[in-house]
Formats: structure tokens, C-alpha cells, sequence
């Protein structure tokens, strides 16, 4: 595949993330692989190690993305009402994120980073 440079460096990242955001939610993480990021995206996989770590690395950052989205759904569920309200909204508001992103939220628990790596400290904070 040829070389291609249509793309800011900071869209190349959200094109390969979009693209294994995709890949995840059809196929779950199993399914992800830096060759068919590239092939989605139209570049060679060295593109995505030119661009990430590892794929750990893109797989951390769509963590970050479903653990975003996750806390802006829950933003303000918090506010009003009992305290039993408030946490039938939060288990409902769960429950629904976990039906309509099933491999999204599996992935939170499924992927692990290999023995003995550590953590970035972007993701820990």
C-alpha cells in the first residue's frame, strides 16, 4: 500500500481509533488487529506503530473513549431525587450503556495489559 499523507498526524489518530473502535464493537476485541486498522483506513500497519505504542496502546485509548462516554451518560444522574432514585437512575442509565455497547463495555474487562507493563499515567488519572 502506498504511502499516504492526507492527514494531520492528530487525524491519522482519530482515524485509527474511529476504525478499531469499529472493529471492537462488531467483533470484539479478538477481532482487532493493527493489519485490518490499516486496511480500513487505507495505510500500511506500520502506520498504526508510527502513530501508537502497540496496540495496547490503541486499545487503552478506546478504553479512555468508552469510560468517557460512560461518565457523560451518568453526569448529572446524581443531582436530583432520593437516594433510591438516584441509584435506580444510575444502575438503569449502566444497564442501558451495557445493551447498547456490549463489546465496548466488555472490553473494560477483557483486555489486559501484558505481564510486567505498566500502565500510562494519561490512563490512570
Amino acid at each position: 500500500m502506498g504511502r499516504r499523507s492526507t492527514h494531520t498526524p492528530q487525524q491519522l489518530r482519530e482515524l485509527i481509533l474511529d476504525a478499531a473502535q469499529d472493529i471492537i464493537e462488531a467483533q470484539g476485541i479478538a477481532g482487532l488487529s493493527a493489519r485490518e486498522i490499516a486496511r480500513r483506513i487505507g495505510y500500511s500497519p506500520g502506520t498504526i506503530y508510527n502513530m501508537f505504542e502497540n496496540l495496547d496502546d490503541v486499545v487503552l485509548n478506546i478504553e479512555a473513549r468508552v469510560l468517557d462516554a460512560l461518565d457523560q451518560r451518568l453526569a448529572g444522574l446524581l443531582n436530583d431525587g432520593d437516594a433510591s432514585a438516584r441509584v435506580t437512575r444510575l444502575a438503569l442509565a449502566y444497564l442501558a450503556f451495557t445493551h447498547e455497547k456490549p463489546k465496548l463495555w466488555n472490553l473494560l474487562f477483557e483486555h489486559h495489559m501484558p505481564a510486567g507493563a505498566p500502565l500510562p499515567s494519561w490512563y490512570q488519572h
